[in-house]
């Protein structure tokens, strides 16, 4: 797999998260995307897909709080397979 390189801006808050993630994306072109958050034995434990417009997208990802604290990862992927970005977080 590799990593394509985009002209592509992600900030997720808050971290630490507890209920709720937010993911402000972005980019200078439309895509479709899939984020997948994992715990930290790699489980997915929410799965998305989403059609980004150029300019400035917001993801909510919500319903997180009977979650283990601990640590996660969010991985943004085309449709296709190629990895846009991964970003680890923590829940507490």
């Amino acid at each position: 797999m590799k990593t394509i390189l985009m002209k592509l801006k992600v900030i997720v808050s808050p971290s630490p998260f507890t209920s709720e993630l937010l993911i402000y994306i972005h980019g200078h072109f439309a895509m479709n995307i899939v984020i997948r958050l994992s715990n930290g034995k790699g489980t997915v434990i929410r799965i998305t897909a989403c059609a980004l417009k150029k300019g400035e997208n917001k993801v909510r990802i919500a319903n997180l709080q009977r979650y283990a604290g601990g640590n996660y990862q969010l991985v943004i992927k085309l449709l296709n397979g190629d990895l846009v970005e991964t970003i680890d977080l923590i829940k507490i």
